[in-house]
This record gives C-alpha cells, sequence and structure tokens, in this order.
C-alpha cells in the first residue's frame, strides 16, 4: 500500500486544486490512501478541507493547520475535530508565517497532540518562489530538536527533508527518536534527469546522516510536485516500498 503523507488541496496563485483532480493523480500514481493539509496559504482552512474530503473517508486524511495567533477557541475547535476522528495530524507553517517551532504560543496545541498521539509537521527549508513575504530564517529545521526534547512522546515530521538544510534535518532525526522526515516538494511538477541526480544526492546525504531510510515517510507535494513521476522517481532511487511502511511508525492510519 501506497501513502501519500504530504498533499494539498486549495484555490489561489499558489495552489488551485481539487478533491477529483487529486483523486485522479492518485489513481495515475497507483497512490491508495494521502494525507490532505489545510492552509490559509493555499486559501483553504480547517473547516474546509473536513467538509471537502469528507466524502472520501477511504482514501483521504486529514491534517489540520495552527498558527500561533489562533485563539482558545479554536484549540477548542481543534481538539473536538481530532476527538471526532477529522484530524489525523496538524501542520505548522513555519517560513510562511514568520515563526520558529520554538515559540511557546504553541506548546499548549503541542501537548494536546502529545497526549491524543496525534504528530506535528513543521513546514522546514524552501518555501514556494510564489511566495515573496515568506522567510526562510524561520524554516530552518534546528529548532525542532528543542520541540522534540521538550515533547518527548509528540511525534514530528520535518517535511521536505528541510532542503536546503537535509543534513541538519537528519542529524535532528538521527538524535531524536520520534522525529521523522518526508520527502517531498523536491520538484514543480514532474523530475526531470538533472532534478534525479540531484534529488539523489540529498536522499544519499540525509541517509547518511541519519542512519539508513528508517526515518524517511513517502510525500509528493501534490500539486506542487507530479506523483506518479515522484513514485517511479523514489521507487528507482531507494525503493517505495522501503519507505512506504515508515508512515505507521507516526500516523494512526488503516
Amino acid at each position: 500500500m501506497i501513502i501519500d503523507s504530504h498533499t494539498h488541496l486549495g484555490r489561489n496563485e499558489h495552489i488551485n486544486v481539487s478533491v477529483d483532480e487529486l483523486l485522479r493523480s492518485m489513481d495515475a500514481a497507483k497512490i491508495d490512501k494521502a494525507l490532505v493539509f489545510a492552509g490559509k496559504l493555499n486559501n483553504h482552512p480547517n473547516e474546509d478541507m473536513y467538509k471537502n474530503i469528507a466524502p472520501h473517508q477511504d482514501r483521504l486524511y486529514g491534517i489540520a493547520a495552527w498558527h500561533p495567533n489562533d485563539t482558545q477557541h479554536d484549540l477548542f475547535l481543534l481538539e473536538r475535530s481530532i476527538e471526532e476522528g477529522k484530524v489525523q495530524g496538524v501542520k505548522f507553517y513555519l517560513g510562511y508565517d514568520h515563526w520558529y517551532p520554538t515559540d511557546l504560543r504553541i506548546y499548549d496545541v503541542l501537548e494536546i497532540l502529545q497526549e491524543k498521539k496525534i504528530p506535528a509537521i513543521f513546514h522546514c527549508g524552501d518555501c514556494l518562489c510564489t511566495v515573496q513575504q515568506a522567510k526562510l530564517k524561520y524554516a530552518h529545521p534546528l529548532g525542532i530538536d528543542e520541540v522534540a526534547v521538550d515533547h518527548p512522546n509528540l511525534k514530528i515530521v520535518i517535511a521536505h527533508m528541510a532542503y536546503p538544510w537535509e543534513r541538519d534535518a537528519a542529524e535532528v532525526c538521527y538524535k531524536n527518536k520520534n522525529v521523522f522526515a518526508d520527502v517531498s516538494g523536491f520538484v514543480y511538477g514532474a523530475f526531470d534527469a538533472k532534478n534525479i541526480v540531484d534529488f539523489k544526492k540529498v536522499l544519499d546525504e540525509f541517509t547518511t546522516v541519519a542512519g539508513g531510510t528508517d526515518k524517511l515517510l513517502f510525500g509528493s507535494d501534490f500539486p506542487i510536485s507530479n506523483q506518479k513521476s515522484y513514485v517511479e522517481t523514489i521507487d528507482d532511487l531507494i525503493g517505495m516500498k522501503t519507505i512506504s511502511e515508515n508512515i505507521h511508525k507516526v500516523f494512526n492510519l488503516l
């Protein structure tokens, strides 16, 4: 079974794609299930995400978005959505929203996630070139180490291997048993020959520092990256089977 741990829906200039388009792409790539991220960045807030994926609970799982400025009421709604099974993880958009992972305003959320055994996903590394206001200094993965130490029973995912800081991300994963990384978002569209060579170097560097592929999760970053091309490339470089089962170490999926 192939589960894509990093996909988006949206309706603006950054990300514009529907549920039907996602499902067609999954079918073409022979992807069985996918985690779907909410986010203000792509004009797809939590409640819209819950509604859009609800008819497809056999294939699509919700990942809510959270910002430090969200209120206690928002926290109540998030906790209720977790208890109702609508949320399988929470995404934090560091570089896009201009805050560090050690920001104490999110620690109430992290405590809930730790208690409910729901993972936290942090956007790290490169930001979309179309989002001019993004600030990379907030997206460095080293701050994830402190979060992992302060919340040792919280599963954490560093999105995108924090490229171009994949060595730092790998060290954080190696040091902390509760930290993982997904391989998503390395290319816009499909891989070409040069992309594949470059991606292999990144994967080799990460796995050398992390001590293998045990901390890697498959993810595409659809629609930014082409799912079918991603599956084929990962299968050629490290083997889909090698990392497909790692997702069950992090997410409580059927």
